[in-house]
């Protein structure tokens, strides 16, 4: 299986064929993906095929390559007000220890966003934005009740 098409050229060669009636036998074959036994026949590759073709269409197994279940984007806020971030969505947004994030808080969201190394004076330019963009902040304007005092929540990253 040297020289097996992918990506685009796939994709093409599969809509070609089809078109003209090509069995799945032959679309697998014209794609290179086949291979020679021990005794010199040749086998034809189906399941390194649809994968291939699952891949170019997007839709491939390719995944982050680390064990473990799938991140649900859900979490519960616990017993003491906090709501867990786990350490693979802190990756996600490439933040290392002591890195700093904004915490922008949305009429049904809570948005986190990474700060670039080079924006030096962050802490400013969030105050600016929540005054500038209430709505997408949490302030007034946003449809909700002004807040009253209520017991201190935290977003923690884990």
């Amino acid at each position: 299986m040297e020289s097996a098409l992918t990506g685009q050229e796939l994709i093409d060669l599969k809509r070609r064929m089809e078109d003209e009636g090509a069995s799945k036998s032959e679309m697998c074959e014209a794609a290179g993906y086949v291979s020679t036994k021990k005794d010199g026949s040749r086998r034809l590759n189906f399941t390194a095929f649809y994968e291939a073709l699952l891949e170019a269409k997007g839709c491939g197994f390719g995944g982050s390559g680390r064990p473990g279940r799938k991140l649900g984007y859900v979490c519960k806020v616990n017993a003491v007000g906090a709501a867990i971030v786990g350490a693979r969505y802190v990756e996600q947004l490439g933040l290392e220890v002591g890195d700093p994030f904004r915490i922008s808080v949305g009429r049904k969201r809570i948005v986190l966003t990474r700060i670039e190394p080079a924006d030096q004076d962050f802490e400013s330019q969030d105050e600016e934005e929540q005054e500038s963009d209430p709505v997408a902040h949490g302030g007034p304007g946003d449809g909700l009740p002004e807040p009253q005092a209520a017991p201190a929540r935290e977003l923690v990253a884990a």
